[in-house]
């Protein structure tokens, strides 16, 4: 389930179509940048990279991009080390950048501006005892 986000980013990043089996060795993420993936999870979010102030998310939900967040950062060749600006160097999906996008995204849904929810609520006692 977590290669799918490393696939889908690098597809986008490197704008070649890799095989869904490749493998991607720590080389592919040397370069990887936090604006990299705000403009990745923008595109699968608003549908461009460059959302404007009245561009709302319609296509993901924060916990989505968050999921996506913990999917590359477990590839990430320094996983564990918070990003620096200052050196550019860590891992890029704990960037102040990529961690306010998902707020902003957060905070449509609280205004009930983003994607709708896709959840269903759990049986009713009457409901799962016809299933069985």
């Amino acid at each position: 389930e977590y290669h799918y986000y490393v696939w889908a980013l690098m597809c986008w990043l490197y704008k070649e179509d890799f095989d869904r089996q490749f493998r991607f060795g720590p080389c592919y993420f040397i370069d990887l940048k936090p604006h990299h993936i705000a403009q990745w999870m923008n595109k699968i979010t608003y549908g461009t990279e460059r959302p404007t102030d009245r561009d709302l998310p319609k296509f993901q939900r924060a916990n989505s991009l968050f999921y996506a967040k913990k999917a590359i950062s477990f590839y990430m060749p320094h996983g564990s080390a918070a990003w620096n600006p200052l050196a550019d160097s860590g891992n890029p999906t704990k960037s102040k950048e990529v961690i306010q996008l998902i707020a902003r995204v957060k905070g449509f849904e609280c205004k009930k501006l983003g994607r709708k929810s896709c959840t269903t609520r759990p049986f009713i006692l009457p409901e799962y005892r016809c299933i069985n």
